[in-house]
């Protein structure tokens, strides 16, 4: 017996999942008296509710499908589009300490509390709430697609219109794998731009599922909505805590099964190339080398400081140790989950490299392959999990944007309860918005790499506000501005403008290059009298293929006309042509050195020009810096009645704690390390290695 393509087994798990989210609503709607309880938990959070709502928060069902997709496609270097995060985790031990000081609702107040600039911080407010709309998409994009091809149509139940999608992306995919070992002649590569003409208008998919997308995600938000707009972040914790156990069940969920089929770990290693356990991949090769890993740090750290979801995630923690510990603990858990998430996408490989040619759907593909009823219900009741837990805590933190930032400021002294209902209002309307954009954008990587775009244009302020009291007002306009065009409007919609998609400069492509790599023989190689045994090691030549400098694509403006002008498609690159101007041969550079020079540029130039403006424009005053820098160095004391008097010390005294600044007589704000701050940072620094450490022996067992 069957219920929307799925046994009625699983069927049963996944509606007893959705009743739990739906009790666990209605009791925490109880405990909601007030905007402080909806938005931050009362701010009395303890340390265990604190690690599974960090863990959660950082677990959307984007990152396993994400790290297993990246390592199906290029092996175990793949999974640092999720683990390059495991770099910056030493310094949260510091940082989440300043997101607990601040004492916040929303990010925003950061911007007129150092700043003095409500205009600074209504912006913010603004473009804070795009970005956790992307970030929302984010996680349904990867869930609809996972979902879809867990339950797809049978052949008897396709359209012709549907099979015609399914032929067209078999076609794309057998000319994308010709390409690697040589050039398509000219009707070829006519056949192939006409393809990805078609897939940019959904015509291009490697399956069909019997559900319908729109009800999918209608269905999820319903739920969402039902216990966050009823129970507020405290909602969102309790529900992370227990969605918490349910993602830490999918780390090892195929695992077994996937080990087994392929005959152990000796087995995976007969199967799969060799490099694809390297860590970092070739130079050659690898779309993340080392140095393109260290700019993925550097943006996590700028952008993940400066998130709009931290002052509910990390200020709604009884204490800074409670904010430190769950932080720390929560995505220590995420660090180890994404290895094993990212191990079984180099499974799915060994598996089925054969029979998936779309790698967002490998994770899917080895459910309905390996797992049997219950199980699958299980799987996709996991991945629900990943989805609702971080979708929570952003919709909470969409509406404390709103609310403490637009609404209050036009209407001051209202009510609680209507504060209250504006914010499940905007809930609501945040939920809805995300729902249209991830039913019109079908790319992963597209929506994730606009929300990073979108988090770096207050990333550099933020940084700044905290750490450098002479950074000004108009210095931080004028990084916005900056970021705003070149990062944010021209980095990810300079191909909807003809002046830079079709110009030639602009249009120019990295030259074609052949790179000698190790690999397992397949049995074409056998066959062909080039190694003996299948999974022999040999030397075997990867064509690597001319990739657009500036856009990501170069294409064919008339997809059938070899003759039709070049013209740009994707992310636009525009800071590249710094480096252009400099004389640096930017042809002669990998895509991994194009996407590390481009982040690289893309952090510097805010800060750069932050520096350069302030020195020549007015201070803020010396009143409004002492309050701010007063209110980061007071420590949080006991509950939130004794922290008010401790905050009523600084306010008549905000510079009591200007002994403890490192540098006392400058203008950086750095504070001098406690011994506890010390043995935290160095403790955590032995944790990542032994991360590392377990990563390297997990690619070596049975080898």
């Amino acid at each position: 017996m069957h219920l929307f393509g799925l046994h009625i087994l699983d069927a049963l798990i996944i509606i007893a999942y959705f009743l739990v989210l739906i009790l666990i609503g209605a009791v925490v709607a109880r405990r909601i008296k007030n905007q402080e309880d909806f938005l931050m938990g009362g701010r009395r959070i303890g340390t265990w509710l604190q690690t599974f709502m960090n863990f959660g928060m950082a677990t959307g069902s984007d990152v396993p499908v994400g790290a297993s997709r990246e390592t199906f496609r290029m092996g175990m270097a793949g999974i640092w589009v999720h683990l390059f995060t495991l770099f910056a985790t030493p310094f949260y031990w510091i940082t989440t300490v300043w997101q607990r000081r601040l004492r916040i609702s929303s990010m925003a107040e950061v911007f007129r509390l150092r700043y003095e600039s409500r205009p600074l911080e209504s912006l913010y407010a603004l473009i804070g709430i795009f970005y956790l709309i992307a970030n929302i998409s984010l996680a349904m994009i990867t869930l609809q697609k996972t979902v879809q091809i867990v339950m797809p149509k049978q052949e008897h139940q396709l359209t012709v219109e549907e099979k015609s999608y399914i032929r067209n992306f078999a076609r794309m995919d057998e000319l994308k794998t010709a390409a690697k070992t040589r050039p398509l002649n000219s009707a070829e590569k006519q056949e192939y731009e006409g393809l990805q003409a078609l897939k940019s208008r959904g015509q291009v998919q490697s399956s069909v599922s019997v559900i319908n997308p729109t009800f999918l995600l209608l269905s999820l938000s319903i739920i969402v909505l039902f216990y966050t707009v009823a129970g507020g972040i405290i909602a969102a914790a309790i529900t992370d805590a227990f969605q918490g156990t349910l993602l830490i069940l999918l780390s090892f969920l195929l695992l077994p099964f996937g080990l087994v089929r392929i005959g152990g770990f000796s087995g995976l290693h007969q199967v799969v190339p060799e490099s694809f356990f390297n860590l970092f991949g070739t130079l050659a090769t690898s779309e993340y080398p080392w140095y393109y890993v260290v700019s993925l740090v550097c943006v996590g750290l700028i952008v993940f400081e400066s998130a709009p979801q931290n002052p509910q995630v990390m200020g709604s923690a009884r204490d800074e140790e409670a904010s430190r510990l769950g932080r720390i603990n929560g995505n220590m858990m995420k660090r180890f989950a994404i290895i094993l998430w990212g191990f079984t996408g180099l499974i799915g490989f060994a598996l089925y490299q054969n029979a998936v040619s779309d790698p967002d759907m490998i994770w899917g593909y080895m459910s309905r392959q390996l797992l049997g009823p219950g199980l699958i219900g299980l799987m996709i009741v996991c991945l629900l999990a990943a989805l609702q837990s971080t979708v929570s805590a952003l919709l909470v933190s969409a509406s404390a944007m709103f609310s403490k930032t637009i609404y209050e400021p036009l209407r001051p002294d209202r009510p609680q309860k209507e504060m209250i209902l504006v914010n499940r209002l905007v809930t609501v309307f945040v939920l809805v918005v995300s729902v249209l954009i991830t039913l019109y954008f079908q790319d992963f990587l597209r929506v994730f790499k606009f929300m990073l775009s979108i988090g770096l244009v207050f990333g550099p302020p933020f940084w700044i506000a905290i750490l450098w009291r002479r950074a000004t007002s108009k210095a931080v306009w004028a990084a916005i501005l900056y970021s705003a065009l070149v990062t944010v409007l021209l980095g990810n919609f300079g191909a909807d403008l003809t002046g830079f998609s079709k110009r030639g400069c602009f249009c120019r492509m990295t030259a074609e290059k052949t790179a000698i790599v190790k690999a397992g023989a397949d049995q074409k190689d056998v066959d062909e009298g080039r190694a003996l045994s299948v999974g022999q090691v040999m030397e075997k030549a990867v064509r690597i293929e001319p990739r657009g400098i500036f856009f990501e694509e170069i294409v064919r403006e008339i997809p059938h006309d070899p003759q039709s002008p070049l013209i740009g498609r994707g992310r636009f690159r525009i800071s590249l042509i710094f480096p252009a101007l400099l004389g640096i041969k930017l042809d002669r550079l990998s895509v991994g050195d194009l996407n590390a020079l481009g982040f690289y540029l893309d952090i510097l130039m805010p800060f750069l020009i932050i520096f350069f403006v302030s020195l020549f424009t007015r201070r803020n005053s010396q009143e409004g810096l002492d309050q701010f820098y007063g209110r980061l160095q007071t420590p949080v004391r006991g509950s939130p009645e004794e922290d008010a008097l401790e905050m009523e010390r600084t306010r008549a005294n905000p510079t009591r704690f200007r002994q403890n600044k490192l540098f006392p007589d400058s203008s950086f704000e750095l504070l001098k390390p406690t011994r506890r701050d010390a043995i935290g940072f160095l403790a955590i620094w032995a944790i990542v290695a032994l991360v590392i450490l377990f990563l390297y022996l997990l690619t070596q067992i049975g080898k």
